[in-house]
């Protein structure tokens, strides 16, 4: 079994159905920028100007234009990232490259509207495209490194093999040593590494050990014949060749979840801080796994099956019909006379729940040198926001009454994605904000209520204890009964001495992880690691679902309950501990974050009256 030191950040999550992304104006795609104060309110954010609290919780105070407050100035030991280039080598090719063929025009890469639906555009605004400018990834292994010095560069090697993988398995292939340094350098091999999980990695690998435990944790195995396999048949290869030396051919495993559980089943390591192994493994993330123990699976036992690439790269038309389209054109814009339309073709829009990153890309811009114009970053924010409303999870309230003083209702939480939800990294949480309001309309209960800085808050609106740094962690809740008693549904990293871990390679198990279950999920001991609950004993946490009873004490005359779930990729305590270590990446992600990027994403809601 590998193990792998590090995470991969591509956050997904849910089935869509995706408009596309193109270069129009925010205002024609029909996308509002949420990053001011008005969307705290929107997503449940107790009201506060509170600067204290942003800088508590690790973010910086903001001036009027969104910037931070000392004029957004580049720590000086954090140069920009270089932007991205067009090159290729014998191995590989920079997805500038591909996109000069596979990018949207009046004929080419559109959907049945004739609405752009370009293999580069789409790709270059999603998290695999930025897999290597990703502040928080970044920031991440800067913070690991910085913990363990000693194993810094066999953290950076083995974090790159799955967010800079072109330029990793270059320098493998050359006997170079791999290092962080590899993502700032001027070379070839850092602009291709810079690409993220781009074009040629995907394409290249090989379907050999797909779905064995050889191939998780970056164990994916590449092909050397400068071919890139594609799902259809009798490719059309003359151009290709021409133009960039590969050749494409058919290979249909390119859509088989297997190859998503080459990064998607991650097992790390703890280190002590002097960089020797400990011998303790986690599950960093499992969510391919999830998928193959539910009832989505298509390798066996799924009731309801569907791919990992059938809901992050979906290939239907608005109306649920396969979509078809033209797959490239010559490089001056115009047609290929020989190529007709195929299908069914899929969106490279790797949409998940990130509604965070876009954001950060855009306003960091300046230092991240991100391929996808703010336009195109912003429909990807919305892409992500749509899912999470849409296909995410359901809450229902059930049970509402009153006897005895007290007022009793159950909150139905079902999952509707393939894997957990939340799933992947153990900085996302998602949780319960629930009120109890009279006749008038005033609260008489609160819990999951947020602060200006995003943090979860108490009757008396101070932030929980939980939510700061030092702090304990939210334990499982099957029943509530105060409004200090908050539903948060997350995956908690054990520091081995009982306590919450916020560094990854310092974690030797979980305290707690009673994310919500995909339907039909059976733990099992295929796969290096159990995907079954931990710190969970309720019989109403269960594959599909959560019920959780609230018995509250009736103050006043309640007439009715609203229940919302909410979605943080982060929360403001994972960066407050995260920001421990000032390291020139943490300082960056600090500088880019403005207060309203933490504010948590609406996924469903309910009402009930009180009878």
């Amino acid at each position: 079994m590998r193990t792998f030191l590090l995470a991969a950040s591509v956050w997904l999550v849910a089935c869509p159905v995706i408009p596309p992304i193109g270069g129009e104006s925010p205002a024609d795609a029909g996308v509002v920028a949420t990053h001011d104060a008005g969307a705290l309110a929107d997503a449940g954010v107790a009201e506060t100007n509170d600067a204290g609290a942003l800088a508590d919780a690790g973010v910086e105070e903001t001036n009027d234009a969104g910037a931070p407050a000392d004029g957004g100035g580049l720590p000086a030991a954090h140069p920009p990232l270089p932007p991205g280039v067009s090159l290729r080598n014998a191995s590989f090719a920079t997805g500038a490259v591909c996109g000069e063929c596979h990018s949207a025009t009046a004929t080419t890469n559109v959907d049945e509207q004739g609405r752009p639906v370009g293999l580069f555009e789409q790709w270059s605004a999603s998290p695999m495209a930025n897999a290597a400018r990703d502040p928080l990834f970044r920031a991440a292994v800067a913070n690991e490194a910085a913990r363990a010095p000693a194993a810094a560069d066999a953290i950076a090697s083995v974090c790159l093999t799955c967010h800079a993988g072109m330029g990793r398995h270059t320098q493998l292939r050359a006997g170079t040593p791999t290092t962080f340094a590899l993502l700032q350098s001027a070379t070839d091999e850092g602009g291709l590494a810079r690409d993220g999980v781009s074009c040629t990695l995907c394409h290249q690998i090989e379907p050999t050990n797909l779905g064995q435990d050889s191939s998780f944790s970056g164990g994916y195995q590449l092909a050397t014949a400068r071919q890139l396999v594609g799902p259809y048949a009798a490719p059309f290869a003359m151009p290709m060749v021409n133009r960039t030396g590969f050749t494409p051919v058919e290979g249909r495993h390119v859509q088989d979840s297997a190859l998503c559980g080459t990064c998607h089943a991650l097992v790390t390591e703890a280190l002590t801080p002097e960089g020797s192994g400990t011998g303790h493994h986690l599950g960093e993330q499992l969510t391919y796994l999830e998928w193959r123990r539910s009832a989505f699976s298509t390798e066996g036992g799924g009731t309801t099956p569907r791919s990992c690439q059938s809901c992050h790269m979906p290939d239907t038309r608005d109306d649920g019909q396969p979509l078809f389209t033209r797959l490239a054109h010559r490089p001056d814009g115009t047609d290929f006379g020989q190529l007709a339309a195929r299908g069914p073709f899929s969106r490279h829009v790797f949409v998940g729940a990130n509604t965070l990153l876009p954001k950060l890309l855009t306003q960091g811009r300046a230092l991240l040198n991100p391929i996808a114009g703010d336009a195109a970053l912003r429909g990807a924010e919305q892409l992500a926001r749509d899912n999470l409303r849409a296909r995410a999870a359901r809450v229902t309230l059930l049970d509402a009454q009153r006897a005895s003083g007290t007022l009793s209702f159950t909150v139905r939480v079902e999952n509707l994605t393939g894997h957990k939800f939340p799933s992947g990294y153990p900085s996302r949480r998602a949780f319960l904000h629930v009120r109890v309001l009279d006749g008038a309309g005033a609260v008489l209960f609160e819990s999951g209520a947020v602060d200006g800085a995003a943090r979860i808050i108490g009757a008396d609106g101070q932030p929980l204890a939980a939510e700061l740094r030092g702090g304990p962690h939210h334990l499982h809740r099957a029943r509530v009964t105060t409004a200090s008693e908050v539903v948060v549904f997350e995956s908690v990293m054990d520091d081995g001495a009982g306590g919450p871990s916020f560094d990854l390679l310092g974690a030797q198990g979980y305290l707690k992880d009673d994310r919500l279950l995909p339907h039909g999920h059976l733990d099992t001991t295929t796969g290096p690691q159990s995907t079954a609950p931990v710190g969970v004993s309720d019989a109403d946490f269960r594959a599909g679902f959560d019920d959780v009873r609230f018995e509250l004490p009736l103050t006043g005359t309640p007439a009715g309950v609203e229940v919302r779930l909410r979605y943080q990729t982060f929360s403001p305590r994972y960066l407050d501990e995260l920001l421990v270590r000032p390291t020139p990446e943490a300082t960056a992600l600090r500088s880019m974050l403005v207060p309203s990027m933490l504010a948590p994403e609406l996924v469903d809601e309910a009402v009930a009256a009180v009878p």
